[in-house]
């Protein structure tokens, strides 16, 4: 996990895929994947958008259990600090962290 300073980052990170929807079909359609790393189970996350799925695809992935009210919190755009990064990511540096989550806009508690 140190190559991450926060768990959240894959999900706030680039996601590139391609997918269209044909009129007249039930489904939205891609081209064969042999391999996506994980970008398919990624973007269901990222369709259903709640702290649940988020979670279960971090249990799954990273083999961590995060903590939902956390997750919720983050999913409710509530600022964070630096006791919420260390019960995300005991391995983070808190201060590097908060700096990058401001670099993309998230709203932090300063103190």
């Amino acid at each position: 996990m140190g190559e991450s300073l926060l768990l959240l980052r894959p999900a706030l990170g680039r996601l590139t895929f391609c997918a269209w929807w044909l009129p007249g079909a039930a489904t939205w359609e891609t081209g064969p994947i042999e391999d996506d790393g994980g970008a398919s189970q990624l973007f269901e996350v990222v369709l259903q958008g709640t702290a649940d799925s988020y979670g279960a695809y971090a249990a799954e992935y990273f083999e961590v259990e995060l903590p939902v009210h956390l997750l919720e919190a983050v999913f409710a755009l509530t600022p964070i600090g630096e006791q919420a990064i260390a019960a995300l990511n005991p391995d983070a540096d808190p201060a590097a962290a908060l700096a990058e989550i401001a670099a993309i806009g998230y709203p932090v508690r300063q103190g």
